[in-house]
Parts: structure tokens; C-alpha cells; sequence
């Protein structure tokens, strides 16, 4: 897999397949790149696309931190001194790779914590947006995390496989909801754990959405070429709807009878025609 030093010296890892216009997909909270589905890459190759992903900080191939260093209390506070990035730096992250695939602009799919980093770019280098699909994704207006999204967020740093393999469960059956099935979730587990290095979600990624994106307004500037997909079952539906009703000029597309994630191939045919469909207008 290839990768790239950043602006600030981290290892960024991404990979790109096909030719033609790029469309980016950024992940989200704790997932590497590789989670993007075949089923969702497959017809963007095949209209001519080239599909990268990325692997944020603390995920896959890239950058690891010491996330004993941040202090959550301070962070909490309002003091950011310890936390090692923020959805800025990782929307620059995105945006070296995209120079160093040799493409001025993509069209972006930002997945839930990916939104938030979409919405950073989308603010700082608008001429290298092509289009925008927010996916599980509304910046600005998701609803505050309840007990049960704690419960499966924070917790300490596993000390073994097992430990580590369990909470990847925990997250799989957390977003998919009625459509988690614990056979293929366990082999999902395992492959996050022992291919791709999946140790917890990272205390850095949760810190960098406390930090946020300060002034970056929660309404995008540009909503003619812009998506807005999620599903009807996902405890950001409402916050979804809000979104897309921010942004009257954008397409929206509703999951019926789907939540934050779900397993292959899903509805991923309608999410892939509504890409094409905002990628060519």
C-alpha cells in the first residue's frame, strides 16, 4: 500500500484503483480505508472512476499516537494542547494525496466521522471539490451521544486480541443494528484486528470532534453538486434530515430500513447510482 509523509511529518497511507476523475472516500471514527466495500467500488471503477481511499491517523498504514498522552479532562475543558490532530489536519492529509496521485480535484464521500473531514476540505480548498456526498454524515447536526454510543466509544485501550476483537464487535453491532449478524461480524472483527491493526477507537479521533472544525460554518458553501445519504434506522436520521433540509439545492437519498452501516451488498446499488448520478451533473 502506498503511502506519503504529511505536512507535519505523519505517515499517511491510501490506495488508488481504476482511471479516470478521482472520487475520494474518507472513512469513518477508527475505520481504515479498507473498509470500503467491493460492492460500493466496483461500479465507480467500472463508470471510469478512480476510487482512493485513505487511512486516517491512528488507522491501518498510517501514523499511530500515543493516546495516553491526551488528557480527556483537559480536552473536555476546552484546552486542546494534547490532542495530536484535528479534522484540519486530516482534511490536508487527504489533500496530499491527492497531489501525490496528480489530480487538482475529486469528487468526496465522507462517511460519518468522513463527513466532518469532507466538510474541511470542502471549506479550505473549495476549488478541488468537484462534488460532495455526505454519507451517515451531518456536520453541525447530529444529536448528543447517548449512554449506549458511550458505552461503545470509550473505553480503555485493549490489552489483548480478545479484548480488541470483542469492542470490534461491539462497533459492528452498534451500526448496523437490526442488521448485525454475529458470524459474518466475527469474521469482520477478526480481519479488522489481525489485517488491518484495529486496537479500539482512537481517544485522538474522539478528541478531534470535540475540537470540531472551528470556523468552518455547519452549512456548506456550495449545495448545487452535493449528496446527502443516510439511513431511516440510523440514530442520525433526524440530524440527516436537518442537514439535507440546510441545503435545499442538494439530492438526497433516504435508506429505507437500514441504520449507520450494514453489510454487503445492502443498498449499496442505490448509493453508488446516486455517486455516479452527483459525480456527472
Amino acid at each position: 500500500m502506498p503511502s506519503l509523509i504529511a505536512r507535519d511529518g505523519a505517515t499517511i497511507s491510501y490506495t488508488a484503483e481504476g482511471s479516470g476523475p478521482a472520487v475520494v472516500m474518507l472513512p469513518g471514527l477508527s475505520m481504515p480505508g479498507a473498509v470500503l466495500p467491493r460492492s460500493a467500488a466496483e461500479p465507480l471503477l467500472a463508470a471510469g472512476h478512480t476510487v482512493v481511499t485513505i487511512d486516517p491517523r491512528d488507522t491501518g498504514g498510517s501514523s499511530r499516537y500515543d493516546q495516553s498522552v491526551i488528557d480527556a479532562g483537559a480536552v473536555l475543558g476546552g484546552d486542546f494542547a494534547t490532542v495530536p490532530y484535528t479534522y484540519s489536519d486530516m482534511a490536508a492529509d487527504a489533500l496530499d494525496v491527492l497531489d501525490a496521485l496528480g489530480f487538482d480535484s475529486a469528487t468526496w464521500v465522507g462517511y460519518s466521522m468522513g463527513g466532518s473531514v469532507l466538510r474541511c476540505v470542502q471549506a479550505e480548498a473549495p476549488e478541488r471539490v468537484d462534488a460532495t456526498v455526505y454519507f451517515a454524515s451531518c456536520p453541525g447536526f447530529g444529536p448528543e451521544p447517548t449512554p449506549e454510543d458511550l458505552g461503545v466509544v470509550l473505553r480503555p485501550t485493549p490489552s489483548n486480541r480478545d479484548e480488541a476483537i470483542a469492542w470490534a464487535l461491539d462497533v459492528l453491532r452498534w451500526t448496523m443494528g437490526r442488521h448485525f449478524d454475529p458470524g459474518p461480524a466475527a469474521v469482520d472483527a477478526a480481519m479488522l484486528v489481525d489485517d488491518f491493526g484495529w486496537w479500539g477507537i482512537p481517544v485522538a479521533h474522539l478528541a478531534a470532534g470535540i475540537v470540531g472544525t472551528p470556523g468552518v460554518t455547519t452549512v456548506c458553501p456550495d449545495d448545487h453538486r452535493m449528496l446527502v445519504v443516510f439511513g431511516d434506522e440510523d440514530p442520525m436520521a433526524e440530524g440527516g434530515r436537518a442537514f439535507a433540509a440546510a441545503h435545499p439545492a442538494a439530492a438526497a437519498v433516504e435508506l429505507q430500513g437500514y441504520g449507520h452501516w450494514f453489510p454487503e451488498p445492502g443498498p449499496w446499488p442505490i448509493i453508488t447510482a446516486a455517486i455516479l448520478d452527483i459525480a456527472r451533473s
